[in-house]
């Protein structure tokens, strides 16, 4: 960590530092003795064997704590920089991350985007015969007109937002329902030309790639086996060398083996143009109610009782991000309090006064217009937050609510009143439009 404050449980001090100084000199250390020298709470300073003398040994419970702890590093010693523990049950079992143990092993255990996994099962289960066979499927009528989905591509794209399950429903699907072989390589490290070409040939001379040891490294000669390739990251590519993302279109385009490029943003300028190549699937942010109900099976299985509505206000204020609630989950169980009492309401608010995402640079500009047009959660939204849903991108907000407001109440019965609504609200737009177009006109 960059400083040392009174929140700061720990400081770890090695030997020396490694210009020679001594470890008193740092600004850390001096620090601690300012705090100490005006009577004011401080951390507690710890040396090496101290710190991992405090560590859980493997099988051992964790120390009981009442807060989580932040430990800040100095000097030359091996410790971590920073120390993330993992939640225990307090019964002595081996403690994990919470996110790696109930990682999703089947399609029953996958949050939301349902209809997107059973695309994305279908492409798969029909590549070798759309693929290698010629047998191309026929493209369905969108309606509403629009560009048709690329169901006979030789590669999918998955986009969404992080923290929702992509790579693993690529995982899934690719081991449970195409009995694939998996080869997941992360593309913002190797996204060269010169290693993305190396893949192709690998891939055309039927060679087993060879990830372990990175492109460009080693190759195994050898028939390739049944196998899909997850290229994660994708939209990492565009900072690398020139040509990347052209060499990586060119191998999709000769490949003999399915491949899954996932990103964040379909819509980046990186990934646009391997957007046309692939088969694009978008990814949703689960419900926070589908999100709280899975987090309940957790904390029971965990032994830590937390009331529903507590689960959807976490839920709510990750933007659904399974990673992170979880993690924040896993935080709550370590404290004292959690355990013998439970996490309610009141206790999830408090907490989220200091953990919530920043609204503003979770949503996406659609994501904020799906929010402003769903009848449920538009109504709960105060006055400030429609504005700052609108200022996410001001420059297209408003087109999008002009294209989708009137989708949002088709469902209703045809009144008088949802008639004179839907003309007001057009008299609106159009007087929002004449001033932002008089107060930027001459900017």
């Amino acid at each position: 960590m960059g400083t040392v404050s009174g929140n700061t449980a720990y400081l770890v001090v090695g030997s020396h530092l490694d210009d020679g100084r001594t470890v008193e000199e740092t600004s850390k250390y001096r620090r601690v003795m300012e705090l100490k020298a005006k009577g004011k709470k401080a951390p507690e300073i710890l040396t090496e064997e101290q710190f991992l003398a405090r560590l859980p040994t493997s099988g051992a419970a964790a120390p009981s704590l009442t807060k989580p702890v932040v430990v800040a590093a100095t000097g030359g010693s091996s410790a971590s920089r920073s120390s993330v523990g993992s939640a225990a049950d307090g019964k002595g079992k081996e403690m994990s991350n919470w996110v790696d143990a109930y990682a999703p092993h089947s399609f029953d255990e996958l949050v939301g985007n349902a209809s997107v996994v059973r695309k994305l099962t279908e492409w798969l289960r029909d590549w070798d015969d759309v693929v290698l066979k010629g047998k191309s499927k026929k493209v369905g009528f969108k309606p509403g007109g629009g560009m048709p989905e690329n169901i006979n591509a030789r590669a999918a794209l998955i986009s969404g937002p992080p923290g929702i399950g992509k790579t693993t429903t690529a995982r899934l699907v690719a081991q449970l329902h195409g009995g694939y072989e998996v080869l997941e390589y992360n593309a913002s490290d190797a996204r060269s030309q010169k290693v993305i070409q190396e893949m192709a040939e690998g891939i055309a001379d039927n060679r087993t790639l060879n990830f372990s040891g990175g492109p460009g490294k080693s190759k195994v000669p050898g028939l390739t086996k049944k196998a899909v390739i997850i290229m994660d990251e994708v939209d990492g590519m565009g900072a690398g060398d020139r040509g990347g993302m052209a060499s990586m279109i060119r191998m999709i385009k000769k490949t003999k083996n399915p491949i899954i490029c996932i990103c964040n943003d379909s819509h980046s300028v990186k990934v646009r143009s391997l957007a046309f190549s692939c088969y694009d699937l978008k990814f949703q942010r689960p419900t926070k109610s589908t999100v709280a109900h899975r987090c309940a099976e957790i904390a029971k299985a965990e032994g830590l009782e937390v009331e529903a509505n507590a689960l959807e206000a976490l839920a709510e204020s990750c933007g659904s991000d399974m990673r992170m609630v979880l993690n924040q989950l896993q935080m709550l169980a370590r404290s004292e309090k959690a355990q013998e009492e439970g996490v309610n309401y009141m206790d999830m608010k408090e907490r989220l006064k200091q953990v919530s995402k920043d609204q503003g640079i979770m949503l996406s500009p659609f994501d904020a217009c799906k929010k402003l047009l769903n009848s449920s959660e538009g109504s709960r939204l105060s006055f400030r937050d429609r504005l700052d849903m609108f200022f996410v991108d001001y420059s297209l907000m408003g087109l999008l609510v002009q294209e989708n407001y009137l989708k949002s109440v088709d469902k209703k019965p045809v009144t008088l009143d949802l008639l004179n609504k839907c003309a007001y609200a057009a008299d609106l737009m159009t007087c929002g439009d004449v001033i932002n177009e008089r107060v930027r006109g001459d900017q």
